[in-house]
Protein backbone atom coordinates (compact mmCIF):
# COMPACT_ATOMS: atom_id res chain seq x y z
CA UNK A 1 0.00 0.00 0.00
CA UNK A 2 1.30 3.49 -0.80
CA UNK A 3 2.31 5.58 2.16
CA UNK A 4 0.24 8.72 3.05
CA UNK A 5 2.60 11.57 2.26
CA UNK A 6 1.97 15.08 3.77
CA UNK A 7 0.29 17.36 1.30
CA UNK A 8 2.30 20.32 0.06
CA UNK A 9 0.42 23.65 0.41
CA UNK A 10 -0.25 25.31 -2.87
CA UNK A 11 1.33 28.70 -3.68
CA UNK A 12 -2.12 30.30 -3.62
CA UNK A 13 -2.77 29.14 -0.05
CA UNK A 14 0.65 30.42 1.10
CA UNK A 15 0.02 33.88 -0.40
CA UNK A 16 -3.39 34.13 1.30
CA UNK A 17 -1.89 33.24 4.68
CA UNK A 18 0.86 35.85 4.19
CA UNK A 19 -1.70 38.54 3.33
CA UNK A 20 -3.80 37.70 6.38
CA UNK A 21 -0.75 37.89 8.63
CA UNK A 22 0.35 41.23 7.11
CA UNK A 23 -3.15 42.63 7.52
CA UNK A 24 -3.22 41.47 11.14
CA UNK A 25 0.14 43.13 11.82
CA UNK A 26 -1.05 46.40 10.23
CA UNK A 27 -4.20 46.37 12.36
CA UNK A 28 -2.18 45.83 15.54
CA UNK A 29 0.27 48.61 14.61
CA UNK A 30 -2.58 51.00 13.75
CA UNK A 31 -4.38 50.24 17.01
CA UNK A 32 -1.21 50.75 19.04
CA UNK A 33 -0.54 54.03 17.22
CA UNK A 34 -4.06 55.25 17.97
CA UNK A 35 -3.71 54.31 21.64
CA UNK A 36 -0.36 56.12 21.89
CA UNK A 37 -1.85 59.23 20.26
CA UNK A 38 -4.86 59.25 22.62
CA UNK A 39 -2.56 58.72 25.60
CA UNK A 40 -0.37 61.62 24.43
CA UNK A 41 -3.41 63.90 24.14
CA UNK A 42 -4.70 62.96 27.59
CA UNK A 43 -1.35 63.35 29.34
CA UNK A 44 -0.08 66.45 27.54
CA UNK A 45 -0.24 69.18 30.21
CA UNK A 46 -2.65 72.09 30.00
CA UNK A 47 -1.85 75.64 30.98
CA UNK A 48 -3.03 76.71 34.47
CA UNK A 49 -5.93 79.17 34.65
CA UNK A 50 -5.79 82.50 36.48
CA UNK A 51 -8.80 84.36 37.88
CA UNK A 52 -9.17 87.53 39.94
CA UNK A 53 -12.02 86.53 42.26
CA UNK A 54 -11.91 89.55 44.57
CA UNK A 55 -10.60 93.10 44.28
CA UNK A 56 -10.99 96.08 46.56
CA UNK A 57 -9.48 99.52 46.95
CA UNK A 58 -10.40 102.13 49.57
CA UNK A 59 -12.27 105.08 48.09
CA UNK A 60 -10.98 107.63 50.62
CA UNK A 61 -8.30 110.05 49.33
CA UNK A 62 -4.61 109.61 50.01
CA UNK A 63 -3.66 111.34 53.24
CA UNK A 64 -1.64 114.53 53.21
CA UNK A 65 1.43 112.71 54.40
CA UNK A 66 1.72 111.05 51.01
CA UNK A 67 1.35 107.47 52.26
CA UNK A 68 0.32 105.01 49.58
CA UNK A 69 -3.13 103.49 49.71
CA UNK A 70 -3.46 99.73 49.75
CA UNK A 71 -5.18 97.64 47.09
CA UNK A 72 -6.31 94.17 48.14
CA UNK A 73 -6.89 91.33 45.71
CA UNK A 74 -7.49 87.60 45.64
CA UNK A 75 -5.98 85.51 42.85
CA UNK A 76 -7.16 81.99 42.09
CA UNK A 77 -4.80 79.66 40.20
CA UNK A 78 -6.06 76.28 39.06
CA UNK A 79 -4.00 73.34 37.82
CA UNK A 80 -6.40 71.40 35.54
CA UNK A 81 -3.96 68.55 34.91
CA UNK A 82 -4.81 65.24 36.55
CA UNK A 83 -1.44 63.73 35.75
CA UNK A 84 1.09 66.49 36.39
CA UNK A 85 2.16 68.84 39.18
CA UNK A 86 3.32 72.41 38.49
CA UNK A 87 6.33 74.32 39.84
CA UNK A 88 5.92 78.12 39.61
CA UNK A 89 8.81 80.58 39.53
CA UNK A 90 8.43 83.98 41.21
CA UNK A 91 5.26 85.56 39.84
CA UNK A 92 5.03 89.29 39.04
CA UNK A 93 1.53 90.75 39.24
CA UNK A 94 1.06 94.33 37.96
CA UNK A 95 -1.99 96.61 37.99
CA UNK A 96 -2.21 99.39 35.38
CA UNK A 97 -4.45 102.43 35.09
CA UNK A 98 -4.19 103.59 31.51
CA UNK A 99 -0.49 103.64 30.69
CA UNK A 100 0.53 104.20 34.34
CA UNK A 101 1.50 101.49 36.82
CA UNK A 102 -0.78 101.54 39.85
CA UNK A 103 1.23 98.95 41.76
CA UNK A 104 3.14 95.67 41.60
CA UNK A 105 3.41 92.55 43.72
CA UNK A 106 5.90 89.69 43.52
CA UNK A 107 4.51 86.34 44.66
CA UNK A 108 7.31 83.93 45.70
CA UNK A 109 7.76 80.65 43.86
CA UNK A 110 5.55 77.77 44.95
CA UNK A 111 4.49 74.22 44.13
CA UNK A 112 0.99 73.10 43.15
CA UNK A 113 -0.30 69.54 43.13
CA UNK A 114 -2.18 68.04 40.21
CA UNK A 115 -5.89 68.83 39.79
CA UNK A 116 -5.88 71.44 42.56
CA UNK A 117 -6.77 75.10 43.12
CA UNK A 118 -4.69 77.68 44.99
CA UNK A 119 -6.15 80.97 46.26
CA UNK A 120 -3.85 83.84 47.20
CA UNK A 121 -5.00 86.90 49.13
CA UNK A 122 -2.52 89.77 49.11
CA UNK A 123 -2.06 93.55 48.99
CA UNK A 124 -0.41 96.07 46.68
CA UNK A 125 0.82 99.53 47.69
CA UNK A 126 -0.61 101.95 45.13
CA UNK A 127 1.37 104.80 43.60
CA UNK A 128 -0.10 108.01 45.12
CA UNK A 129 -0.14 110.03 41.87
CA UNK A 130 -1.86 107.28 39.87
CA UNK A 131 -4.14 106.67 42.83
CA UNK A 132 -5.37 110.28 42.79
CA UNK A 133 -6.24 110.01 39.08
CA UNK A 134 -8.16 106.81 39.71
CA UNK A 135 -10.08 108.29 42.65
CA UNK A 136 -11.16 111.24 40.53
CA UNK A 137 -12.63 108.91 37.91
CA UNK A 138 -14.39 106.31 40.08
CA UNK A 139 -16.06 109.07 42.10
CA UNK A 140 -18.04 109.93 38.95
CA UNK A 141 -18.07 106.82 36.76
CA UNK A 142 -16.69 103.32 36.29
CA UNK A 143 -12.95 103.06 35.65
CA UNK A 144 -10.96 100.24 34.11
CA UNK A 145 -7.78 98.70 35.45
CA UNK A 146 -5.56 96.27 33.59
CA UNK A 147 -3.81 93.42 35.34
CA UNK A 148 -0.85 91.38 34.09
CA UNK A 149 0.61 88.16 35.49
CA UNK A 150 4.07 87.10 34.30
CA UNK A 151 5.91 83.97 35.42
CA UNK A 152 7.50 80.71 34.28
CA UNK A 153 6.33 77.21 35.12
CA UNK A 154 7.60 73.63 34.93
CA UNK A 155 5.47 70.50 34.83
CA UNK A 156 6.36 67.30 36.67
CA UNK A 157 5.14 64.05 35.14
CA UNK A 158 6.25 60.57 36.17
CA UNK A 159 8.87 62.07 38.46
CA UNK A 160 10.49 64.20 35.73
CA UNK A 161 10.34 67.98 35.30
CA UNK A 162 9.70 69.62 31.95
CA UNK A 163 11.51 72.64 30.57
CA UNK A 164 10.37 76.13 31.56
CA UNK A 165 7.24 77.51 29.86
CA UNK A 166 6.59 81.25 29.88
CA UNK A 167 3.25 82.58 31.16
CA UNK A 168 2.03 86.08 30.25
CA UNK A 169 -1.64 86.60 31.20
CA UNK A 170 -3.73 89.76 31.09
CA UNK A 171 -7.19 90.95 32.08
CA UNK A 172 -9.37 94.04 32.49
CA UNK A 173 -11.04 94.98 35.78
CA UNK A 174 -14.06 97.33 35.68
CA UNK A 175 -13.99 99.25 38.98
CA UNK A 176 -17.14 100.89 40.36
CA UNK A 177 -17.56 103.82 42.73
CA UNK A 178 -17.34 101.45 45.72
CA UNK A 179 -13.81 100.46 44.70
CA UNK A 180 -14.80 96.89 43.81
CA UNK A 181 -15.37 94.96 40.59
CA UNK A 182 -18.50 96.30 38.91
CA UNK A 183 -20.91 94.56 36.56
CA UNK A 184 -22.42 91.09 36.62
CA UNK A 185 -19.09 89.28 36.38
CA UNK A 186 -17.38 89.42 39.76
CA UNK A 187 -14.68 86.97 38.70
CA UNK A 188 -12.30 88.13 35.98
CA UNK A 189 -10.52 85.39 34.04
CA UNK A 190 -7.08 86.24 32.69
CA UNK A 191 -6.06 85.40 29.14
CA UNK A 192 -2.90 85.51 27.02
CA UNK A 193 -1.96 89.03 26.00
CA UNK A 194 -3.78 90.34 22.94
CA UNK A 195 -1.82 90.97 19.75
CA UNK A 196 -0.72 94.53 19.04
CA UNK A 197 -1.73 96.38 15.88
CA UNK A 198 -0.06 99.34 14.17
CA UNK A 199 -0.69 101.28 10.95
CA UNK A 200 2.51 102.01 9.02
CA UNK A 201 3.27 103.64 5.66
CA UNK A 202 -0.21 105.13 5.26
CA UNK A 203 -0.46 107.00 1.98
CA UNK A 204 -2.99 109.02 -0.01
CA UNK A 205 -1.34 109.36 -3.46
CA UNK A 206 -0.64 113.00 -4.39
CA UNK A 207 1.48 114.88 -6.90
CA UNK A 208 4.04 117.49 -6.00
CA UNK A 209 1.47 120.28 -6.14
CA UNK A 210 -0.84 118.49 -3.73
CA UNK A 211 -3.33 117.17 -6.30
CA UNK A 212 -4.12 113.48 -6.22
CA UNK A 213 -2.80 111.23 -8.94
CA UNK A 214 -6.05 109.28 -8.91
CA UNK A 215 -8.86 111.75 -9.52
CA UNK A 216 -12.53 110.99 -9.06
CA UNK A 217 -14.61 111.78 -12.12
CA UNK A 218 -17.52 114.19 -11.93
CA UNK A 219 -20.05 111.39 -11.98
CA UNK A 220 -18.46 109.92 -8.88
CA UNK A 221 -17.99 106.61 -10.64
CA UNK A 222 -14.31 106.18 -9.89
CA UNK A 223 -12.97 105.89 -6.37
CA UNK A 224 -9.56 106.92 -5.09
CA UNK A 225 -7.15 104.47 -3.49
CA UNK A 226 -5.56 104.50 -0.04
CA UNK A 227 -2.56 102.28 0.65
CA UNK A 228 -1.44 101.30 4.13
CA UNK A 229 0.70 98.79 5.94
CA UNK A 230 -0.68 96.78 8.86
CA UNK A 231 1.72 95.37 11.43
CA UNK A 232 0.44 92.71 13.83
CA UNK A 233 2.61 91.29 16.59
CA UNK A 234 1.90 88.19 18.65
CA UNK A 235 3.44 88.91 22.08
CA UNK A 236 3.05 85.31 23.26
CA UNK A 237 6.05 83.26 22.09
CA UNK A 238 4.56 79.97 23.32
CA UNK A 239 1.16 80.23 21.66
CA UNK A 240 -0.41 80.39 18.21
CA UNK A 241 -3.14 82.94 17.50
CA UNK A 242 -5.96 82.10 15.09
CA UNK A 243 -7.58 85.21 13.60
CA UNK A 244 -11.03 85.31 12.09
CA UNK A 245 -11.66 87.71 9.21
CA UNK A 246 -10.43 91.18 10.21
CA UNK A 247 -12.44 94.26 9.22
CA UNK A 248 -10.67 97.63 8.97
CA UNK A 249 -12.82 100.74 8.54
CA UNK A 250 -11.38 104.19 7.78
CA UNK A 251 -13.39 107.30 8.68
CA UNK A 252 -13.02 110.95 7.75
CA UNK A 253 -15.17 112.74 10.26
CA UNK A 254 -18.32 110.62 10.56
CA UNK A 255 -18.15 109.38 6.98
CA UNK A 256 -16.67 106.04 5.96
CA UNK A 257 -13.76 106.50 3.56
CA UNK A 258 -13.43 102.79 2.84
CA UNK A 259 -13.25 99.29 4.30
CA UNK A 260 -10.86 96.36 3.97
CA UNK A 261 -11.48 92.75 4.99
CA UNK A 262 -8.38 90.64 5.66
CA UNK A 263 -9.07 86.88 5.37
CA UNK A 264 -8.54 84.65 8.40
CA UNK A 265 -4.98 83.53 9.18
CA UNK A 266 -2.83 82.10 11.97
CA UNK A 267 0.26 83.59 13.59
CA UNK A 268 3.08 82.26 15.73
CA UNK A 269 5.06 84.35 18.22
CA UNK A 270 6.37 86.80 15.66
CA UNK A 271 5.66 90.08 13.88
CA UNK A 272 3.66 90.21 10.65
CA UNK A 273 3.52 93.12 8.23
CA UNK A 274 1.72 93.45 4.91
CA UNK A 275 0.64 96.25 2.58
CA UNK A 276 -2.99 96.70 1.52
CA UNK A 277 -5.08 99.03 -0.63
CA UNK A 278 -8.56 100.40 0.05
CA UNK A 279 -10.94 101.77 -2.58
CA UNK A 280 -12.31 105.00 -1.13
CA UNK A 281 -15.94 106.09 -1.42
CA UNK A 282 -16.10 108.83 -4.07
CA UNK A 283 -17.77 111.69 -2.19
CA UNK A 284 -15.80 111.19 1.03
CA UNK A 285 -12.63 110.85 -1.03
CA UNK A 286 -13.25 114.30 -2.55
CA UNK A 287 -13.61 115.84 0.92
CA UNK A 288 -10.39 114.23 2.14
CA UNK A 289 -8.43 115.26 -0.96
CA UNK A 290 -9.69 118.83 -0.63
CA UNK A 291 -8.76 118.96 3.06
CA UNK A 292 -5.17 117.71 2.74
CA UNK A 293 -4.51 120.04 -0.19
CA UNK A 294 -4.75 122.98 2.24
CA UNK A 295 -3.84 121.60 5.67
CA UNK A 296 -3.22 118.35 7.57
CA UNK A 297 -6.30 116.19 8.16
CA UNK A 298 -7.12 113.29 10.46
CA UNK A 299 -8.43 109.84 9.56
CA UNK A 300 -9.88 107.45 12.14
CA UNK A 301 -9.39 103.69 11.77
CA UNK A 302 -11.33 100.90 13.48
CA UNK A 303 -10.21 97.26 13.61
CA UNK A 304 -12.69 94.50 14.43
CA UNK A 305 -11.97 90.77 14.67
CA UNK A 306 -12.00 87.82 17.05
CA UNK A 307 -9.13 85.51 17.96
CA UNK A 308 -8.41 82.18 19.62
CA UNK A 309 -5.15 81.28 21.35
CA UNK A 310 -3.65 77.80 21.16
CA UNK A 311 -1.17 76.81 23.85
CA UNK A 312 0.17 73.34 23.01
CA UNK A 313 -3.07 71.47 22.17
CA UNK A 314 -5.41 73.65 24.24
CA UNK A 315 -7.56 76.04 22.18
CA UNK A 316 -9.15 78.99 23.97
CA UNK A 317 -12.59 80.46 23.41
CA UNK A 318 -13.18 83.26 20.92
CA UNK A 319 -12.05 86.66 22.20
CA UNK A 320 -13.41 89.78 20.49
CA UNK A 321 -11.07 92.62 19.56
CA UNK A 322 -12.21 96.22 19.01
CA UNK A 323 -9.36 98.66 18.33
CA UNK A 324 -9.14 102.23 17.10
CA UNK A 325 -6.56 104.84 16.20
CA UNK A 326 -6.18 108.35 14.80
CA UNK A 327 -3.97 108.87 11.74
CA UNK A 328 -2.73 112.44 11.14
CA UNK A 329 -2.38 113.00 7.38
CA UNK A 330 -0.04 115.68 6.05
CA UNK A 331 -0.27 117.64 2.81
CA UNK A 332 1.95 115.03 1.16
CA UNK A 333 -0.72 112.40 1.80
CA UNK A 334 1.38 110.51 4.33
CA UNK A 335 1.47 110.22 8.12
CA UNK A 336 2.48 113.59 9.56
CA UNK A 337 4.41 114.28 12.74
CA UNK A 338 7.31 112.42 14.33
CA UNK A 339 5.42 109.16 14.85
CA UNK A 340 5.30 107.27 11.56
CA UNK A 341 3.80 104.21 13.22
CA UNK A 342 0.28 104.60 14.63
CA UNK A 343 -0.39 102.06 17.36
CA UNK A 344 -4.02 101.10 17.80
CA UNK A 345 -5.66 100.99 21.23
CA UNK A 346 -8.73 99.52 22.84
CA UNK A 347 -11.83 101.16 21.40
CA UNK A 348 -14.25 103.09 23.58
CA UNK A 349 -17.72 101.67 24.26
CA UNK A 350 -19.21 104.04 21.69
CA UNK A 351 -16.72 103.02 19.00
CA UNK A 352 -17.19 99.34 19.88
CA UNK A 353 -20.93 99.73 19.28
CA UNK A 354 -20.23 101.26 15.87
CA UNK A 355 -17.83 98.40 15.13
CA UNK A 356 -20.49 95.80 15.96
CA UNK A 357 -22.83 97.52 13.52
CA UNK A 358 -20.11 97.35 10.88
CA UNK A 359 -19.79 93.60 11.51
CA UNK A 360 -23.53 93.18 11.00
CA UNK A 361 -23.33 95.01 7.69
CA UNK A 362 -20.33 92.93 6.69
CA UNK A 363 -22.09 89.65 7.47
CA UNK A 364 -25.18 90.69 5.54
CA UNK A 365 -23.05 91.52 2.50
CA UNK A 366 -20.58 89.51 0.48
CA UNK A 367 -17.84 89.34 3.13
CA UNK A 368 -19.35 87.06 5.76
CA UNK A 369 -16.92 86.40 8.58
CA UNK A 370 -15.54 82.88 8.50
CA UNK A 371 -15.21 81.24 11.90
CA UNK A 372 -13.74 77.91 10.75
CA UNK A 373 -10.16 77.42 11.88
CA UNK A 374 -9.40 74.80 9.23
CA UNK A 375 -9.61 77.57 6.61
CA UNK A 376 -6.86 79.60 8.29
CA UNK A 377 -4.23 80.99 5.93
CA UNK A 378 -0.83 82.49 6.61
CA UNK A 379 -0.89 86.28 6.86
Amino acid sequence: MPENLPSTPSPTTTMCDTKRFSLWVLQIVGLLGLLVFLLWLSLRPKQPTYTIINFSLPTSPVNQGGDNSTVSFELEIRNPNKGSDIYYDDMLLTFFYGEDTLGQKTIPSFYQKKDSTTQMFDHVDADPHVWKKLLGVISKATAELKVAVVTKIRYRMWGRKSKHHGINMHGRLPIGSDGKISGKKKKISLHPKQPTYAIVQFSVPTTDNGNTTCQVNQGGGKNGTISFGLEIRNPNPHSVIYYNDTLLTFYYGKDIVGQKTIPSFDQRGEKKKQMFKVNAEAQVWKKLVSAISYAPAEVMVDVVTSIRNRMWVHLSKHEKIYLQGKIPIGMDGKISGKKKMIRLHQASKKRSKVARQDISRLRSGNGAINHAIHHQQNF
